[in-house]
């Protein structure tokens, strides 16, 4: 929960939209999964 409060102050410092905000955990997302992906491939 606290990260997520900190997303926010962060979010809101930058000026992103809720939109924006979608595509940036959307983009964490994407990113952990390939990472992921690629450790199990090693």
């Amino acid at each position: 929960m606290i990260h997520k409060a900190l997303d926010y102050i962060i979010f809101d410092a930058l000026g992103l939209t809720d939109e924006e905000r979608k595509e940036v955990y959307w983009a964490v997302t994407e990113l952990v999964k390939t990472r992921l992906e690629k450790a199990r491939s090693v």
